[in-house]
């Protein structure tokens, strides 16, 4: 996690407590460090991404990168269920919400040559638009609610009315429910 510059000083130290013909506060012939050529990774960049394949990414990439080679995940991809396998086994599942909506980049790794990026299709959806500061259709896992989806899109924008609300649901694709909400209507739950 160092600079090239830091890490000569810390190895200079270190060896000139061994070595007396290393100066640790003087310019030394006899100590150099310098950084060679790295090995790139090979990593399979599968599912449903803009341009799917096997990448040559350099040896510090993590899923991020790999999918910005890729073009990026299409419309008809997963952003919360990104899985990368390593040897055939599941290693890791990234959240990418974490990192675009709430700048947490925790659930990164780097990658291996040989690694798996897979993205698979996009789970449930829902749509927010109105009087929000980001008006999309974004994806959802189970347990996540109204409020979590108005947390997606920004929140609320100084001119919202928020004494009422309209809901559509569409049930198992054939029937269309409106509800109307209002914090005071007890029939919709966050």
């Amino acid at each position: 996690g160092l600079t090239l510059s830091e890490s000569k000083i810390k190895l200079k130290n270190a060896f000139s407590k061994t070595y007396s013909t290393i100066k640790s506060k003087e310019p030394s012939t006899f100590l150099d460090i310098s950084l060679g050529q790295l090995k790139g990774l090979n990593v399979h960049i599968l599912g449903f991404v803009n341009s799917p394949g096997v990448y040559a990414l350099h040896p510090f990439s993590d899923p991020f990168t790999a999918l910005f080679y890729a073009g990026g995940v299409d419309t008809s991809g997963s952003l919360r269920n990104i899985q990368i396998k390593r040897s055939g086994k599941l290693i890791k599942t990234i959240d990418l919400y974490e990192l675009l909506i709430h700048g947490d980049s925790s659930d990164d790794i780097l990658l291996q040559s040989g690694d798996v990026v897979f993205i698979p299709p996009v789970g449930d959806t829902a749509g927010i638009d109105g009087e929000v500061r980001r008006p999309a259709i974004y994806e959802f896992v189970p347990g996540e609610t109204l409020s979590d989806l108005v947390a997606y899109a920004g929140g609320l924008t100084a001119s919202a009315f928020t004494k009422k609300s309209t809901l559509e649901r569409i049930i198992n694709n054939e029937q269309k429910t409106v509800i109307n909400y209002s914090k005071e209507n007890a029939q919709l739950k966050d």
